[in-house]
């Protein structure tokens, strides 16, 4: 019951048209999209499900979603969600972008529904270990007919699409295993934020510490303090709440990266996630020596650009890959600085495709409030970039010989 009738031998367009849609709201999206295959990735549904992927017992439950009709021009989405939702958030989007012949990946972030459940507090390097777990694996099982990113580039990549606290996690993700992540999609928070007025930092500082607070305080005190932050932000978790339903109850736990990320600002610490060999168990070991050897040689070749002068080495951490950033410009306060938007021009002016966009009179949880819109600018990169790496893989292949007539 996934699809309508379509006729056989249609076109890929008219046989897109022919899946069914449904439309899902973030509160109640509890399963995935009809609109293509699914499968969870975890330790607890490998003998359940066919073809699911046996994971340490402490790992997440990824959901995939395969494409209705895989596209050539297809990527491996892998989707990272922040405080406090869920991988049910993606929902919309991924339901559109999976008819785009795109395979989706929802990874959640740990001590959230579905997330691994470390005995300790997480921090954003257990995140990041199962992110890349869930990118190496879901690239390993592929449909056998599926071969676009293995000669596109020699090895398996995915796309990070990313929210919130996600996009911390993310750009931990490229930074430490750049050749795993052949795009970036940061939704909202930039990977710097020095720029901000005093009235923007004022009350960064303020919701922080207080939901820093209420993890450290826990118990029925801290979900009300977490719970009403929530309410007051305008959380997509709370919106369905009405006078006949039981309140939302956002709980303290999932304050966990508020508190890693004042622990690491006031106490810095050496770096353990490094090409993921040093701390993580031999499943989430970097699969090839070529991902070391880049992670070194990107070293190197910022060092040298420092000692040069170089303009662009005043700017702060920008992926290596192209980036898409897209921020919402109705909001209290800002999660990037203008140096971040200006690292995003300076990859744009060297002609990796990279951009960026403000959404007008749009929230912080525009994802899942302007999907349409989202969609939209995520799909139009999508095709853009991927035309630009086919125009320059056209422009470097060798000129065929010139075949002259014998006649």
């Amino acid at each position: 019951g996934a699809f309508r009738d379509a006729p056989r031998g249609a076109p890929r367009a008219e046989r897109m048209r022919a899946v069914t849609t449904h439309a899902t709201l973030f509160a109640t999206a509890s399963r995935p999209p009809r609109s293509a295959r699914t499968r969870d990735m975890s330790s607890s549904s490998a003998k359940a499900t066919r073809g699911a992927i046996r994971a340490p017992a402490s790992s997440a439950r990824c959901t995939v979603v395969e494409p209705a009709w895989p596209s050539p021009d297809g990527r491996t989405l892998v989707f990272v969600h922040g405080w406090p939702d869920s991988v049910d958030m993606w929902t919309p989007l991924v339901e559109r972008l999976a008819k785009q012949g795109h395979r989706c990946v929802c990874v959640p972030l740990p001590w959230y529904p579905g997330g691994s459940d470390p005995a300790k507090r997480p921090d954003f390097n257990v995140a990041a270990r199962d992110v890349v777990f869930a990118a190496r694996q879901a690239t390993k099982t592929r449909a056998p007919d599926d071969e676009n990113e293995v000669t596109r580039a020699g090895v398996h990549k995915v796309t990070l699409v990313c929210h919130d606290w996600g996009c911390v996690v993310g750009f931990k993700v490229q930074k430490m295993v750049p050749d795993l992540v052949e795009a970036f999609v940061a939704l909202d928070v930039g990977a710097d934020a020095n720029g901000l007025s005093a009235k923007e930092k004022a009350f960064v500082v303020a919701y922080q510490s207080w939901l820093a607070a209420a993890h450290v305080i826990g118990g029925d005190v801290g979900d009300y303090m977490t719970t009403a932050f929530a309410r007051f932000a305008g959380a997509p978790v709370t919106k369905h709440e009405t006078k006949t339903k039981t309140k939302t109850v956002v709980n303290a736990r999932l304050n966990w990266p508020y508190v890693a990320f004042w622990r690491d600002l006031m106490f810095p610490r050496p770096e353990r996630f490094r090409t993921g060999d040093e701390a993580a168990p031999r499943a989430f070991r970097s699969s090839t020596p070529n991902e070391r050897k880049t992670v070194k040689k990107n070293a190197n070749d910022k060092t040298k650009i420092a000692a040069e002068g170089n303009a662009s080495a005043s700017f702060p951490f920008a992926p290596s890959c192209p980036v898409l950033f897209l921020f919402g410009g109705n909001k209290p306060a800002r999660f990037h600085g203008d140096a971040w938007l200006k690292a995003i021009d300076a990859k744009k002016a060297e002609g990796d495709g990279s951009a960026w966009y403000e959404m007008n009179d749009a929230g912080h949880w525009f994802p899942v409030e302007r999907v349409d819109e989202t969609f939209d600018a995520l799909d139009a990169w999508f095709r853009a970039t991927r035309k630009k790496e086919n125009d320059v893989e056209t422009s470097d292949s060798p000129t065929p010989p010139e075949i002259r007539s014998a006649l």
